[in-house]
């Protein structure tokens, strides 16, 4: 209002003061022309109508311009509180569409006539509902089938390779893996797991390919290194995985790779770190982290799903610790297996172009 007061004032200021340098030009004139002065008097009234007319008319102009800005942000403020109400009908409507479809899966098991079968679909009714409310509240997806899982880590490994493409110069996001190479291996040999397998190595490989920082954390136990002690054909087998990683032409030449011992974790982390994970952090920092998780809850577990982890303060709680160990403890993966290998084991890694010092 204070705007809206001085901007008329200002008006009035520039009429009285224009009105009255030429009310005292033509005083002059009809002092220095006495026969003229009743049109000299006629021409003060009227420049003062004139300039009084003209100062009425800007100041109604500024007024009407300042309340149709007025108008104009009280209509903005009131769309934004419209949209938002149109959003929160929108959402509950969602809401209660999903209570009906629930309602409706309700009334069709209580139409089934066999008191068997209509108490076997409640109780896998309740479960369901148990399971996701348990999601919720935990901010975990629960354990994902092995399709679902892969085809997460697939859309990871896509979000980052797209917002690479997307950077000129220099690309700050990155790739962190943790993999647990123990004696209770995964059980990997089914086709369809295998398949799984052979598909996300090659999606790592072209994530490589295209530039993506990737360091990999890997984890032994003693059992797993006595495949280093003397050669076999598992230890061939073992090697030849190991390989891609830690050989002179290896084929993931942006992938920095160390190892630490499992005896190295206390409890908790093995816990926490579960069957290892994939982690994407994109430029921004905003980070996704997927799990792989035993089926059974047991270390050596060989049936395998995924886990998706919300909860930020939780994630961030994982990566430090694996920053830590990466940092502080962790050695280059092709050391770490060169140092706890046996002589032919060793000469038989020089075949595969491992580095091996003498």
């Amino acid at each position: 209002m204070s705007k809206k007061v001085s901007t008329h004032q200002h008006y009035r200021t520039i009429s009285y003061f224009v009105g009255a340098i030429l009310t005292a030009i033509l005083a002059v004139i009809a002092f220095f022309v006495p026969e003229n002065k009743i049109a000299i008097a006629i021409g003060i009234l009227s420049v003062n109508i004139i300039l009084l007319s003209t100062t009425i008319l800007l100041s109604f102009e500024q007024s009407f311009r300042e309340q149709k800005d007025e108008l104009r942000h009280t209509f903005d403020e009131q769309e934004d509180k419209i949209s938002a109400i149109k959003t929160q009908i929108q959402s509950t409507l969602q809401n209660f569409s999903s209570i009906v479809q629930l309602e409706k899966v309700n009334e069709m098991i209580l139409e089934v006539n066999d008191d068997v079968i209509r108490s076997q679909y409640q109780t896998m009714l309740a479960k369901s509902l148990t399971y996701i409310l348990n999601c919720i509240k935990e901010k975990r997806s629960g354990e994902l089938e092995d399709s679902i899982y892969y085809d997460l880590l697939h859309k990871a490994g896509n979000k980052i390779l797209e917002e690479k493409n997307s950077v000129i110069g220099q690309y700050s996001g990155e790739i962190r893996a943790m993999t647990f190479w123990l004696a209770e291996e995964l059980d990997m040999r089914s086709e369809k797991n295998g398949d799984y397998e052979r598909n996300w190595l090659e999606k790592m490989k072209n994530l490589d390919r295209n530039g993506i920082r990737t360091r990999r954390l890997c984890v032994f136990d003693k059992e797993k290194l006595k495949l280093l002690k003397q050669k076999d054909t598992d230890t061939e087998k073992f090697l030849e995985k190991l390989k891609n990683y830690c050989t002179n032409d290896s084929v993931f030449q942006n992938t920095e790779s160390k190892a630490i011992s499992y005896e190295t974790l206390t409890s908790d982390d093995a816990d926490e770190f579960r069957k290892g994970f994939f982690s994407i952090k994109l430029a921004n920092n905003i980070t996704m982290l997927i799990y792989g998780v035993a089926k059974e809850k047991v270390r050596t577990a060989k049936a395998l799903c995924g886990e998706i982890d919300y909860d930020e303060h939780r994630k961030n709680e994982i990566l430090e610790k694996w920053e830590k160990l990466w940092n502080n403890t962790a050695i280059p993966l092709n050391i770490y297996l060169v140092e706890n290998s046996g002589d032919e084991v060793k000469n038989y890694m020089k075949t595969l172009h491992f580095i091996v010092d003498e």
